[in-house]
């Protein structure tokens, strides 16, 4: 079975999902996979009385496209409140505590638990009246509705007593039950980071105090990571906003990474290391034994924080990052090179099962920008071949990983994508292919994600996992990545298809848009199985990988709206959004005004504004949902309806000489239609979501997801037993076979209400398993085979690394001596003691 030009083994083809659901709809005629131009052509099909002929045409490809700048688009409408609402999120934080990991373990502040710092949790016990006191704090996100808010200790624990769902809170004071006002935290969830203060390190006992960003992770998590996507997310906002106060706390922010960077020249004598910690933990890192217990994931941050370097410098031309990005690069090319000296590429490549994120991806991104030949090599060594070599060979190996967490992998597939635009290499294109075509043939939900309990399960496999840890947002944002990346190679519309459904469903209600309680909330899993609250947790605190990733999705929203030819001659228009272009490489000004998805009939208007008395000559190539399956499609010119069979799925090219005012309007119908859980076990062939054009609809207000719908026609036309009730929002109404009625909306529009959005429509349910971190498939394929139920330790959790050694527990293995601390394996346990506690640059003086 070949997708793409690329053979997916393990049944990818043959599944009732993908996109589920746009294959799915082949049944409505639909044109699965379209090879070359659709037989539609004719230039004399448009007259628009004195305005001109147009050329029209058809393909399944856009041919080869480049993004415009982010500063040529402006976004009006909901899309630009959102990413106001992003900035606010990044202007509001401290950057002295933004920075304080970094400068403390560069002895260039002290770390202070202030009364700002050090934290309370109760947890509540089984009677759920009592409580039981820890030193730390929850971890973000899981936040009740309201909470956040200001109260005493009384009010804290009176209101988490008489909230059922409520487990416990967490508050910072000095007091350990304050009388005062604090800002209490009412969580649903218990993820408790036992530290009294998130400090990491002393710093220089003489040094200016400060204090980490509130609920920040502490030593044993993977700290730091968020200021990289910080960076980033303030680069996209500088070059597309051009704000000036954005712009000014980005250098200031410059500078104290390069004071940073140069206070551990100083210590160690050499140039390019940036990091929140001392480089011992990538010496035990490269030794191949993981990089616990002070520090989780080394590789991971590090491509966080040279990503919005390079950012920096590409978005808001910063040469300071320039400088930083290329001396971390070849720190980096020095050290990977000494490992695989020593150990060889079978040390290398367990180096490589410790999760290392886009660390290609950045590199061949640097490569692009300086055309260091070194870039390049350095990128080429970020390659796992446990991961690439079954991808290579078109097999969908993704569950059987060593370690099947889909935010591990997800990163090095983007930077095989990247490596094929850059270099052509087939290997690389055959890599992503494979991935992307695997991913959502065989493990994928109607929203276009993928993952539960932060894994992947075997192909399609879905149905004992659908749980309210399902689809992390950080999977969301890099399969958008991946997608775009190959979308860019041809221009097939099938991956504007599948960017438009990832986006809708799993980013834009990630964010929180009632919020009136100081920044916006985010969430870190959107929970898809059951009846389910969406997990919010403040932007403000705790900064896990997902309030990064979104913080960088909501500050580039417009980076995938208008696309250009690979020779300037044509804009292609890949999303139904309000946005302005500002095309000067023709002299124009494309407006496009979006109805969708609010209206039922029409989608977008696009007019050209071209200086008077002149006329622009280019193609404006639009995308023909491959949703759209009314029959009912138009595209107009100037009023006068195209003469063109508009199939699905394909772009419309339509190449004339544009005069001022000329416009294009867009009418793809929105229908409903049904998409199945895509899994392959007859247990779930009734747990259906059904859908409105690329909309997951959510049934809200709900306490269980089994939903007998009315009628024995409601599978192969939803239309039978849901109505949309409303012209002023997006309401429906679905009737039961008992004769109540359920109220629908999208997914994306959810806040704060109870929703299903998978349905059990036989009126019964399979057992489903418990929540537990990175949950496996069956070996028998009877019921789920479960990791142990603890999991990974909590430091290691929301990043899944596993750093569980292979030595026999009856050793005692010495490991490495490193910068004042050997370390060893003793009974299953990674130790380290001190060679010299008395030396002032000892590495034990970090741990507070």
């Amino acid at each position: 079975v070949r997708r793409h030009g690329q053979p997916v083994r393990r049944d990818a083809a043959t599944h009732p999902g993908i996109m589920g659901a746009f294959y799915m709809l082949a049944v409505f005629g639909m044109l699965l996979y379209y090879e070359g131009e659709v037989a539609v052509h004719d230039p004399t099909n448009v007259n628009t009385a004195a305005r001109g002929r147009a050329d029209v045409s058809s393909s399944k490809m856009a041919g080869p496209v480049e993004p415009v700048p982010l500063s040529a688009v402006h976004l009006s409408g909901d899309w630009h409140e959102a990413q106001r609402r992003n900035r606010e999120v990044l202007m509001s934080l401290n950057m002295s505590q933004w920075a304080c990991h970094f400068t403390t373990t560069a002895n260039l502040t002290r770390c202070e638990a202030t009364s700002a710092s050090l934290w309370h949790t109760y947890e509540k016990s089984e009677d759920q009246r009592n409580f039981k006191q820890n030193n730390g704090f929850l971890a973000a996100g899981d936040d009740l509705p309201g909470w956040p808010a200001p109260a005493n200790f009384t009010q804290c624990q009176s209101a988490c007593v008489q909230a059922p769902n409520c487990r416990g809170f967490s508050y910072t004071s000095i007091e350990p039950r304050p009388t005062m006002p604090v800002r209490c935290y009412l969580k649903s969830v218990i993820r408790l980071t036992p530290s009294r203060s998130n400090c990491v390190a002393l710093g220089g006992a003489e040094r200016p105090s400060c204090e980490p960003l509130p609920g920040e992770m502490g030593l044993g998590g993977y700290f730091g990571h968020y200021q990289g996507h910080w960076l980033s997310a303030t680069a996209f906002l500088i070059n597309s906003t051009s704000n000036s106060t954005v712009r000014s706390v980005a250098d200031s922010a410059l500078v104290v990474l390069a004071d940073v960077m140069a206070a551990w020249k100083r210590k160690y004598g050499y140039d390019g290391y940036l990091f929140p910690y001392d480089p011992l933990v990538f010496d035990k890192l490269l030794s191949g034994h993981g990089a616990g217990p002070y520090y989780t994931v080394p590789f991971y941050t590090l491509h966080k924080l040279m990503a919005g370097l390079l950012d920096q410098y590409v978005f808001a031309r910063s040469t300071l990052a320039l400088d930083l990005v290329v001396k971390m690069a070849g720190w980096v090319g020095r050290v990977v090179e000494r490992t695989i000296a020593e150990g060889g590429e079978a040390l290398w490549q367990r180096v490589l099962l410790t999760e290392w994120g886009g660390m290609n991806d950045v590199l061949f991104n640097l490569h692009s920008v300086t055309c260091d030949p070194a870039h390049l090599a350095t990128a080429r060594r970020f390659n796992a071949f446990v991961f690439t070599a079954p991808l290579a060979m078109g097999t969908d190996d993704i569950a059987d990983q060593p370690f099947p967490h889909a935010n591990f992998h997800l990163p090095e597939a983007v930077g095989h994508a990247r490596a094929y635009a850059l270099t052509t290499n087939e290997t690389d294109r055959a890599i992503s292919s494979t991935f992307f075509n695997a991913l959502t043939a065989n493990h994928s939900y109607a929203t276009g994600g993928s993952s539960s309990g932060e894994c992947w399960q075997q192909p399609r496999d879905l149905g004992d996992f659908l749980s309210a840890q399902t689809e992390e947002s950080c999977t969301q944002y890099n399969v958008l990545k991946l997608a775009r990346h190959i979308f860019m190679w041809e221009g097939q519309a099938i991956f504007g298809d599948h960017y438009e459904l990832a986006l809708w469903n799993g980013i834009l209600g990630n964010q929180l848009r009632d919020d009136t309680g100081g920044p916006t909330s985010y969430i870190y899993m959107l929970p898809l199985g059951g009846a389910q609250f969406k997990p919010w947790g403040k932007s403000d605190h705790g900064f896990p990988c997902c309030w990064g990733t979104l913080s960088e999705s909501f500050a580039k929203l417009h980076d995938s709206i208008f696309f250009t030819s690979a020779d300037g001659s044509a804009l292609v228009i890949n999303q139904f959004v309000d946005a302005t272009l500002a095309w000067n490489a023709h002299g124009v000004k494309i407006e496009q005004r979006a109805a969708f998805p609010m209206h039922p009939t029409e989608t977008a208007t696009i007019t050209v504004w071209v200086p008077e008395g002149k006329t622009a000559a280019f193609t404006l190539s639009v995308r023909v949902p491959s949703w759209a399956t009314s029959g009912n499609n138009s595209i107009m010119l100037n009023g006068t309806p195209l003469r063109c069979k508009l199939q699905l799925g394909v772009y419309v090219h339509i190449k004339r000489d544009w005069a001022d005012g000329d416009y294009v309007a867009l009418s793809f119908p929105l229908t409903l239609w049904t998409n199945p859980l895509n899994d392959r076990h007859p247990r779930y062939n009734a747990t259906l979501a059904f859908m409105y054009g690329p909309l997951v609809l959510a049934g809200v207000h709900l306490s269980s997801d089994l939903f007998v719908p009315s009628g024995n026609t409601f599978r192969a036309d939803p239309s039978s037993f849901i109505r949309r009730n409303s012209t002023e929002a997006l309401e429906f109404e679905a009737l039961a076979a008992d004769g109540s009625t359920i109220k629908l909306i999208p997914l994306y529009q959810v806040m704060r209400e109870r929703y299903v959005v998978y349905f059990m429509t036989a009126g019964t349910k399979p057992l489903q398993p418990r929540v537990v971190y990175c949950p496996h498939s069956p070996a028998d394929d009877s019921r789920p085979r479960l990791a142990d139920p603890a999991g990974p330790t909590s430091s290691l959790a929301n990043e899944g690394l596993d750093v569980r050694p292979t030595a026999p527990t009856y050793l005692r293995q010495h490991i490495i001596t490193s910068r004042g601390v050997h370390w060893a394996l003793e009974m299953d346990v990674v130790t380290s003691q001190p060679t010299n506690i008395a030396h002032d640059d000892d590495a034990l003086q970090y741990a507070v």
